[in-house]
């Protein structure tokens, strides 16, 4: 969040590091879901943890550095099939380094010595991202225009959220007083007490007079949080998804760039409300570099809503820009008499058939969660942080644990499995593949995919029709004759 409020475009970073537990075992696949998480965060530029010297060219996969750190290098199974990752990561990372980040959001942190600090994460779970900054901004960079804080970078934000301080210096708050008169909304707490030394007794005097100016200002909200202050000014979420994703946003020009990824390991098909209007949404997908018109939205007076179909650990660019032609979108699809886009949003119940939590390979402390897990799940939703079953007991305290769950949802048999920092989500009846993807070409003709056979009519805005036939599937074949599987010569 600082490199946004100092316009530092390029936000570099040790990634993928590991200990001893990699052994050798990451690879592309396993590792593309924490790289695009750590693109939601800002970052733009891996600096990989580690590629080691291997000057023997048999030792597969690989020795050097012994059992530290992801194992980066040629010796690697898989080395020679990295260019498409390796291309993955430069087109997400060449978008991602241009322009500027878009937030709502300025969360300060605290005075003092430097320390750990992170915006609220209901922030981001009601669809609103926050950059952060140290006090000196406020003090000598920030100022206020059309209602905006304004940053020494030039990004703009629409309010400023305080930490829980328990003092603050005569100088922040004679800051925080002149935002406020300048028009900036402030949300938080202000302290009636110095931190410092300096001029004592009267500084804690100073502190609390300005403190009481503030509030005397209308200006500092301390009764609500962050995000309800934004949603009673009629300030829609940036990106409101009914899944959990992975998201960031960045404006490049005239055009609005959102990098959208899918952090579990089942497909999902995600309900996006983008705050953007007037614009064309394009899908670019890093991974192929195809660009196409989004085929299928619903553009609204405050958002465009697209639902967006994404393979486990998938991703994709979706961008708003100024529309260079009429476009003339999908709105509808139906089949047999069924809408089947948009898809329903009824979902199935989740029914948790087993679930069993406790340190991998200890039996004898691992607990039985079955009940626990079903209660979170119809109390909370489909995900929920992995920590929060030691609300009823932890098998095995201050030592790492794995949920292990076997769910069925909508007949459906389905496993998930997640460690203790990490939040565990379940698939949904929603997220089982739609009856048909649409596609359009820059020309705006459509082409469909059908996962079913039966006949589809597409409604666009306009109320033209396009008529899909898709033929029944084909059933599995069994090979029941002998098969033979051979690998690379001398591999292990």
């Amino acid at each position: 969040g600082s490199a946004h409020v100092y316009g530092r475009p390029i936000i570099g970073a040790e990634a993928f590091t590991a200990g001893d537990g990699e052994r050798w075992l990451y690879h592309p696949g396993s590792i593309k879901a924490m790289g695009d998480w750590a693109f939601s965060l800002g970052i733009n530029r891996f600096v990989f943890h580690r590629y080691a010297l291997q000057p023997w060219r048999d030792r597969r996969p690989g020795m050097s550095m012994g059992p530290w750190g992801l194992h980066y290098e040629r010796p690697q199974t898989w080395w020679e099939q990295t260019g498409p990752w390796h291309r993955y990561l430069s087109r997400c990372q060449y978008l991602l380094q241009r322009g500027t980040h878009v937030a709502d959001v300025l969360a300060m942190a605290p005075e003092g010595a430097a320390r750990s600090f992170n915006p609220p994460p209901s922030l981001y779970r009601n669809g609103y991202k926050a950059d952060g900054c140290s006090a000196d901004v406020v003090l000598n960079g920030m100022t206020v225009k059309d209602g905006f804080l304004v940053a020494p970078s030039g990004t703009r934000y629409r309010l400023l959220l305080l930490p829980g301080m328990e003092a603050a210096t005569p100088e922040l708050l004679r800051s925080l007083l002149r935002l406020a008169n300048q028009g900036a909304i402030i949300v938080g707490n202000v302290p009636d007490r110095s931190p410092s030394l300096r001029d004592y007794p009267q500084c804690d005097a100073e502190t609390a007079r300005l403190a009481a100016e503030l509030r005397a200002t209308g200006r500092l909200i301390s009764n609500r949080s962050a995000e309800r202050v934004l949603a009673d000014r009629g300030i829609a979420p940036d990106l409101r998804t009914n899944r959990v994703l992975n998201w960031i946003h960045r404006r490049i020009g005239a055009s609005d760039v959102y990098f959208v990824a899918n952090q579990n390991p089942h497909s999902v098909n995600a309900v996006c409300d983008f705050r953007v209007t007037g614009k064309t949404p394009e899908l670019w997908n890093p991974l192929t570099g195809v660009v196409n018109p989004a085929a299928a939205y619903i553009a609204g007076p405050k958002t465009t809503r697209l639902t967006l179909s994404l393979e486990p650990a998938g991703s994709v660019f979706v961008i708003f820009r100024p529309p260079v032609a009429k476009r003339d979108p999908v709105v509808k699809v139906v089949s047999a008499g069924k809408t089947v886009w948009p898809p329903a949003t009824t979902a199935v119940r989740i029914r948790i058939k087993k679930a069993l939590w406790g340190p991998a390979g200890d039996e004898a402390r691992t607990k039985d969660v079955t009940d626990q897990v079903q209660r979170m799940v119809d109390r909370v939703g489909p995900s929920f942080t992995v920590a929060e079953l030691a609300a009823e007991g932890d098998p095995a305290v201050n030592i790492v644990k794995t949920l292990r769950v076997e769910y069925e949802v909508g007949g459906i048999q389905m496993t998930a499995t997640a460690t203790d920092p990490e939040t565990i989500t379940f698939a949904t009846s929603e997220d089982r593949p739609l009856p048909i993807h649409l596609a359009m070409d820059a020309q705006g003709r459509l082409t469909a995919e059908c996962n079913q056979g039966g006949t589809f009519t597409a409604i666009r805005r306009s109320g033209k029709r396009q008529v899909f036939r898709a033929p029944a599937k084909p059933r599995a074949v069994v090979l029941e004759e002998p098969w033979r599987l051979t690998f690379p010569p001398n591999w292990g």
